[in-house]
């Protein structure tokens, strides 16, 4: 019994803790990931002998080495840390991110590296559950720039897309942000690319 009650009340200020948390924008709940894969990039970016970030994502043969080494870095910082729970990377290409959140939570999806494309599309397919909203923000190193927000609402059905096109994404991390609303959890799956 004393072990119910320990569990209820950890539940309890855990959804407390997480509360505001769920509210916050995508930058806001992101920044700790921000500033380090930033900070990370700057530093890849002087490795590469490039003069800016521009040169870096218009050079082939420094794209491809800078981006192998940011997926390095991410996978390290994933590794028992901030990232495994957290944020996951922000997969494109067409390539599948999806999951669940339950009400009062919310899922980051963030770029490893600034994008090496003017544009992404995103869409989002709702899987299973109730009511959500999908943020979609870039951040250029300094400041967050909010961009649209999808709502699935109660009359979205099982199988129902939304999509959104990032523009003006070159040399930006692109940030998706999944709340789930209402009374129940929302399961998705969405690509950009």
């Amino acid at each position: 019994m004393k072990q119910m009650k320990a569990v209820g009340m950890f539940l309890g200020f855990a959804t407390l803790a997480a509360a505001p948390m769920a509210y916050a924008g995508p930058c806001d709940s992101a920044t700790t990931v921000l500033n380090n894969i930033w900070g990370k990039w700057g530093e890849t970016v002087k490795a590469k002998g490039c003069k800016d970030t521009t040169e870096c994502l218009e050079k082939k043969d420094k794209l491809e080495s800078s981006l192998k080494d940011m997926l390095a870095f991410w996978n390290e910082q994933a590794a028992g840390g901030w990232a495994t729970i957290g944020p996951r990377p922000l997969l494109t290409g067409g390539a599948l991110n999806d999951g669940k959140v339950i009400v009062g939570g919310a899922r980051l999806f963030i770029m490893q590296a600034p994008s090496d494309k003017d544009t992404l599309s995103i869409t989002v397919e709702k899987e299973g559950g109730g009511e959500a909203e999908v943020s979609i923000s870039k951040h250029d190193g300094k400041n967050c720039l909010p961009g649209k927000t999808l709502v699935f609402d109660k009359g979205d059905k099982k199988g129902d897309k939304k999509s959104f096109l990032v523009t003006g994404a070159k040399g930006m991390i692109v940030i998706v942000k999944v709340d789930a609303k209402g009374m129940g959890a929302f399961d998705y799956q969405f690509t950009a690319k």
